[in-house]
């Protein structure tokens, strides 16, 4: 794996680019090199004659759905290790938002990696063309943060003048299927921020919440085992290879960065750059990291405010 800084101005659509600027300057790089000139001209990488992915190895150890697309297929035939998984890109309809000129796929994949011939999960996928004539053949892709985020609900904002940009919903949410959506979270993170109960007591309404989610997709076949980064990784690699790309360049922000950390140590030879944005903290849980940078973030607005004597006159007890 080479990770280069990438020398395309990247830019989501219909924005001007003096929006750009501060995003680049806050970008974490990841081993980067000098970008070169060499980027020839080339055609757009399309398709890809029988694509492959060989499972049964494992990799080193380290919201609502569509209702027009067909639920995933499932059988219990067995594949060997070593099977080679052949993925197929299905036409999608692309969300109503999207720009004209895009390309929209269904990918279905193993819900078990380790077990191909088992449940499918039915994965949602937009390539935008570039929109200049210097193209390049390594995409962009976008994989979204959260984790729980749908990269495909954002396809207006995308667009680069050398490159495809490739944006998909991980498996469980977004458009993807099965759908992992919690109605019963939501529902009571609302009701939270409409009381002023402790952070113990709304934490703990929060975990109840996804407790019956957890119960209610259970009992709809769902097995958690299923859902986690290096699953996520085998897909991103899986639809870099149907999409028939040699490598592409990953943009990961928030828990799409921690994906393009794994996908750098699992799957390098597919990446050819990667840009950390907003790096999700891998060693923290999110609520409770959440509640510690809120806390300090207002501890240093009450001490600026206090060595601040108008400020401090408008607020003598803000601290409190």
């Amino acid at each position: 794996m080479r990770a280069t800084l990438l020398c395309s101005p990247m830019m989501r659509r219909h924005e001007p680019a003096a929006k750009v600027a501060p995003l680049a300057l806050s970008i974490a790089l990841v081993l980067v090199s000098a970008c070169g000139s060499d980027g020839a001209a080339t055609t757009r990488a399309t398709s890809i004659t029988e694509p492959s992915v060989t499972v049964g190895a494992a990799p080193p150890d380290t919201t609502a759905p569509d209702s027009t697309a067909e639920a995933p297929t499932s059988s219990t035939a067995p594949a060997a290790p070593g099977t080679i998984f052949e993925p197929a890109l299905t036409e999608w309809q692309c969300p109503a938002d999207a720009p004209s000129d895009a390309e929209c796929h269904r990918i279905e994949l193993p819900a078990d990696w380790d077990d191909p011939g088992g449940q499918k999960v039915s994965l949602p996928i937009v390539v935008i063309p570039p929109t200049g004539a210097d193209l390049r053949p390594d995409a962009i892709v976008v994989p979204a943060g959260g984790p729980g985020g749908s990269s495909t609900a954002a396809a207006k904002f995308w667009s680069d003048p050398y490159r495809d940009i490739v944006l998909y919903d991980q498996r469980g949410a977004g458009q993807a299927l099965p759908s992992l959506d919690c109605p019963e979270r939501n529902e009571v993170w609302l009701g939270n921020l409409q009381r002023a109960d402790s952070f113990e007591v709304e934490r703990a309404a929060i975990v109840e919440a996804y407790s019956r989610c957890r119960t209610r997709l259970e009992a709809a076949g769902v097995d958690f085992d299923d859902y986690d980064t290096e699953a996520n990784v085998r897909d991103l690699d899986a639809i870099r290879t149907a999409l028939g790309y040699d490598e592409w360049n990953i943009y990961g922000a928030s828990y799409g960065a921690r994906l393009a950390l794994a996908a750098m140590r699992s799957t390098p030879d597919g990446v050819r750059s990667v840009i950390l944005d907003s790096v999700y903290d891998v060693t923290r849980g999110i609520l409770a990291a959440s509640r510690d940078s809120a806390e300090r973030a207002f501890t240093e607005l009450a001490l600026g405010c206090s060595e601040n004597p108008s400020c401090a006159a408008a607020h003598p007890n803000l601290a409190a």
